[in-house]
């Protein structure tokens, strides 16, 4: 019930771009127990977070325990940009154990661009054993 609670008012400061929303919202996704949470933490700094943001998605998206916190994190990397994130969708296509999250990963990295991300779009496409990412892989390659 208190994790319903937390993602309710979240959503209820979704207009809110100020540092302090911003600030609560990464909170949010580091920290909370409830994987929902972070889930809506994250759609949510999506909308509202801008670069500050970006060093939570990377933890995000390497170590949180649910894919669907993963795959909103590689999602909002691929939107913000940026070396980092594109290393971070990079290791989340080749070693993450969720087809969606690779998937996601790869969708980012065609938004990204460059030789790298690429490349790694191509090895998904030739190897990985999940359709829904060797299709997400091919769509970014164009």
């Amino acid at each position: 019930p208190f994790a319903y609670i937390r993602m309710k008012a979240s959503s209820a400061v979704r207009e809110d771009r100020s540092s302090e929303a911003q600030s609560a919202f990464i909170k949010a996704l580091e920290t909370d127990e409830a994987g929902e949470v972070r889930k809506a933490a994250a759609k949510l700094l999506g909308q509202v977070g801008g670069e500050q943001a970006q060093p939570a998605f990377i933890k995000a998206l390497g170590t949180d325990k649910k894919y669907t916190v993963r795959v909103a994190a590689a999602k909002f990397l691929g939107q913000l940009g940026g070396e980092q994130a594109k290393s971070a969708c990079i290791k989340a296509l080749e070693t993450d154990n969720s087809g969606y999250v690779r998937a996601e990963a790869a969708i980012s990295l065609g938004r990204l661009g460059g030789e790298q991300a690429r490349s790694a779009c191509i090895k998904a496409l030739e190897t990985d054993n999940r359709y829904e990412v060797r299709g997400a892989a091919a769509t970014s390659l164009g």
